[in-house]
């Protein structure tokens, strides 16, 4: 950005009201409008402050897009003039109005023949014209903003604004600012804004923002991780600030989806949008969106030796954009990352499908969070030798109660365990009563079979998860438990007598029921019930129905036969047609 003495030579001469013109050049969307409408609104403000009766200057502002010709560019001048002492820097109807009120007073006044026809003004017509013109002749000692070279139309070559622009400061005693993205010129626009700049203006000045000035001022007006996001487009070295008000805007509409969960969510995802939309929007070299969904876990077992390879060997691009993204702190690309960037390439979210897969993440980064918790707390109990067996306690504690939605049932027996070591048999039982008083979950979560059991041996844990396992269970019909026993994640004994009542009818229907992953898994549990553990009689025979309904279903065509032994891998005996 223009540094601050820039600034106060430009409002200084705006002030003294000195006849002038300057460039002010800059790569798009680096800020220059913005920061020229602030600077103006300032002079505004120091105008307002002055008590002599001088009347205000007037100012203009014209973008060039869409302009065709000098004469477009000459009235866009005029009707856009306004007073400088106006509460708002714009034209209006009043203003536009007020402006050919005054001219066509100065027409009627001192042009002879005219005034009978002004009261049937055509705009296309002689008196059109001459009102246009008459117009442009009262653009005097103005301030003149014309903005957008790069995009005024065909018709409107540069040699001609530039030639107007000159007009304007020798011959009306105005001052006048050009701004304009050099960089987007084409070839003839370039060269003759390069033969006439110096003769044109006074001094030419080059625009550009710093990523702190970027992110400060699209950041304005926001509190909610204004930090956190300034310090990524700092990383990123992201000097447009379309770019940085996109990125506001896209974390800005995450909020509401991510109020309430686990702080990490939000750093991940202001991380992540960043880098996308950087990539999407950004300038210069950088990563393709194809490369961003690539960096899967891979990248967060980048070791010292790598970089020291790279070191020696010089990196290649795709390392340089790998170290940049951990410079950043963005580590691979999970789930939930992958719906923010799907997100970026549409355009917007899909708001539910990322408000749950927001709700998995949340539980995740807790458990996460429970676990290095719970890796600090016993920390404290294998780090020393000190007496301090009331720390070690209410360490362990107050962790598990401040986590209990989130710590493995294997913490809880291990702190149960040493509680009674220490002789606390009271605490032990109080905090096992409270984990199964207060954990929100599933009937799995409680079953002993569960991998996540394994370590836990203590008898009244393990009492109370049967406990708490068995208030789950309702009475399942045979068919239902055979579906939830071949599911192979552990399940009761009381399910697995029930799934032993299937008569071969049951079996045959069921069979004939299902499909896909269900059918098979059912056909090779039902083959299989006799040789889990505690084999029952009872199960033996529900083996030998379910052999006959499938004796069945293959005799029944040629086609089930053959599904049943290439498709299920089931042999059964061939029964001889008659």
């Amino acid at each position: 950005m223009p540094n601050q003495l820039f600034e106060e030579e430009v409002l200084n001469v705006l002030k003294s009201g000195a006849a002038g013109s300057i460039c002010v050049k800059g790569r798009w969307g680096v800020g220059k409008t913005y920061w020229w409408k602030s600077l103006i609104g300032r002079w505004q403000a120091d105008t307002a402050k002055q008590t002599d009766d001088c009347e205000p200057r007037r100012y203009s502002y014209v973008s060039l897009f869409g302009l065709s010709s000098l004469d477009d560019l000459r009235y866009a001048i005029f009707a856009n003039s306004i007073r400088l002492d106006q509460i708002k820097l714009e034209p209006t109807l009043e203003s536009v109005g007020s402006n050919f009120g005054t001219v066509l007073n100065v027409i009627k006044a001192g042009v002879s023949g005219v005034a009978s026809s002004i009261g049937e003004f055509n705009p296309a017509g002689d008196n059109g014209k001459l009102l246009v013109t008459a117009a442009f002749m009262s653009v005097r000692d103005m301030v003149i903003c014309i903005d957008d070279l790069e995009r005024c139309g065909g018709g409107l070559n540069t040699a001609d604004v530039m030639g107007l622009i000159d007009q304007l400061r020798v011959q009306r005693d105005c001052t006048v600012f050009l701004i304009t993205n050099e960089d987007a010129l084409n070839e003839t626009r370039k060269n003759d804004f390069a033969l006439h700049a110096d003769k044109t203006f006074d001094r030419v000045v080059e625009f550009s923002l710093s990523s702190d000035d970027c992110a400060e001022i699209a950041l304005k007006g926001t509190s909610q991780n204004a930090s956190l996001i300034s310090e990524c487009i700092s990383k990123l070295s992201i000097r447009n600030i379309r770019l940085a008000n996109r990125i506001v805007d896209f974390c800005s509409k995450l909020n509401p989806i991510l109020a309430g969960r686990d702080e990490s969510l939000t750093v991940q995802a202001v991380k992540t949008l960043t880098l996308a939309l950087w990539i999407k929007y950004g300038e210069g070299e950088r990563p393709t969106i194809e490369f961003l969904k690539a960096q899967r876990s891979e990248m967060q077992f980048a070791s010292a030796f790598d970089s020291a390879i790279n070191e020696k060997h010089g990196e290649s691009r795709e390392e340089k954009w790998r170290s940049l993204f951990r410079e950043i702190g963005f580590v691979y690309l999970d789930e939930f990352d992958e719906q923010l960037v799907e997100g970026v390439e549409r355009g917007y979210f899909d708001t539910k499908k990322l408000q749950l897969i927001a709700e998995n993440a949340d539980a995740l980064a807790k458990e996460r969070k429970a676990q290095d918790e719970c890796q600090d707390a016993w920390k404290i109990y294998h780090g020393s030798f000190a007496n301090n067996e009331p720390q070690v306690i209410e360490s362990l504690v107050g962790t598990l109660r401040n986590n209990i939605q989130s710590v493995s049932p294997g913490y809880l027996g291990a702190t149960v365990h040493l509680l009674k070591d220490l002789k606390r048999n009271d605490c032990a039982s109080q905090l096992i009563n409270e984990f199964v008083d207060q954990r929100v979950a599933e009937a799995n979560f409680w079953r002993l079979d569960d991998p996540l059991f394994d370590q836990v041996s203590d008898v009244d844990v393990i009492e109370a998860f049967r406990r708490k396992f068995e208030s789950f269970q309702t009475t399942l019909t045979p068919e239902e438990a055979l579906i939830e026993v071949s599911r192979g994640e552990g399940f009761s004994p009381s399910s697995f007598e029930i799934a032993c009542e299937l008569s071969e009818q049951n079996f045959f229907d069921l069979f004939k029921r299902e499909k896909g992953p269900t059918l098979r898994r059912i056909v090779n549990f039902s083959l299989r019930m006799a040789s889990y553990k505690e084999i029952t009689d009872e199960a033996e025979a529900a083996v030998q129905r379910a052999k006959a309904a499938l004796q069945r279903i293959s005799d029944s065509s040629p086609l089930n036969a053959r599904r049943l032994k290439h498709t299920h891998k089931v042999v059964l005996e061939q029964k001889t047609r008659s």
